[in-house]
């Protein structure tokens, strides 16, 4: 993957990006209960995410390290090639597409393969940050994301598992991480999947909940801003790579940044360090509608 620049990159000067990582890592030295980062290339991704903003990444980093020990069930033991992983991919693609869209954003492909028995949502919570925190490694400096769901496979149960689970996921993509998601697109769905979005959309934010559109036709979802038919997949009725295609360069991404998966396992914050007149996490938990979303 090769490193990309931001729609608006003519607001980011080189000086600028420097002043900004520098400030982090000397802001990271004096909080005790986070770790230090020395990798400023990953600070300059991280920074750019949050549009520039020393005191967004700030609070970002904070809360990207506090994350990993409130829900270690998804953050941590994060080895690619573990069966937990490799099944997790069978049960379910999610694949990024390996090239940008006209417009800045990175499409995040999703197609369930139709048997509920081997869906664990935890383990794909876990692949699809995995699949973020890559990119981080990668320099990628999208836009943003949009997601493309293929619906064509999916049964009540899918949506049964993930409820479980989708309060924590959406407390640590927006807490933790600094990718802005503008569309969630549904295709191929069944009758019923308007009143599970419905139940969905009531644990985010409405920001958020009013990006989640389903689509009856694909020639509707190509109309959409942030949805390339050159980088959409062939499957999903782009004229981009093949799913499998898109599905494999993903692999190879997670594979080659497993050493870094094995390095961050205990890279986490220490609560019983934090400042005790700072606000802790667990305090900021409140309703998901209370959270900034870009």
């Amino acid at each position: 993957m090769s490193p990309a620049e931001p729609k608006k990159a003519t607001e980011t000067t080189p000086q600028r990006l420097e002043d900004g990582v520098q400030q982090l890592k000397v802001w990271l030295t004096k909080q005790p209960h986070l770790p230090n980062v020395d990798d400023e290339e990953w600070l300059a991704t991280f920074l750019c995410h949050c549009k520039l903003s020393v005191e967004k990444a700030k609070h970002k980093l904070d809360g990207y390290f506090s994350v990993r020990n409130k829900y270690p069930h998804i953050l941590k033991n994060r080895n690619p090639l573990d069966p937990e992983i490799t099944l997790a991919g069978k049960a379910c693609t999610i694949a990024i597409s390996s090239r940008l869209t006209a417009s800045g954003a990175r499409i995040f492909h999703f197609k369930a393969n139709g048997d509920p028995s081997m869906f664990d949502i935890d383990a794909q919570a876990k692949r699809v940050c995995m699949i973020i925190d890559a990119t981080y490694l990668e320099r990628d400096r999208h836009v943003n994301y949009a997601c493309v769901f293929d619906l064509r496979n999916i049964h009540y149960s899918y949506f049964l598992k993930t409820l479980t689970r989708f309060p924590q996921l959406i407390d640590i993509l927006l807490r933790g991480y600094t990718d802005r998601i503008v569309s969630f697109n549904g295709i191929n769905a069944p009758p019923w999947i308007g009143k599970v979005v419905s139940t969905f959309k009531k644990y985010l934010p409405q920001k958020i909940g009013n990006r989640i559109h389903i689509h009856e036709e694909v020639s509707k979802l190509l109309e959409c801003e942030w949805v390339d038919s050159e980088v959409l997949a062939k499957e999903f009725g782009g004229q981009g790579s093949s799913l499998d295609e898109y599905d494999e360069f993903t692999k190879r991404l997670l594979d080659k940044h497993a050493g870094w998966f094995a390095d961050q396992e205990s890279i986490c914050s220490d609560e019983e360090l934090r400042p005790k007149d700072r606000n802790n996490p667990e305090q900021l938990q409140g309703s998901f509608r209370k959270l900034e979303v870009d």
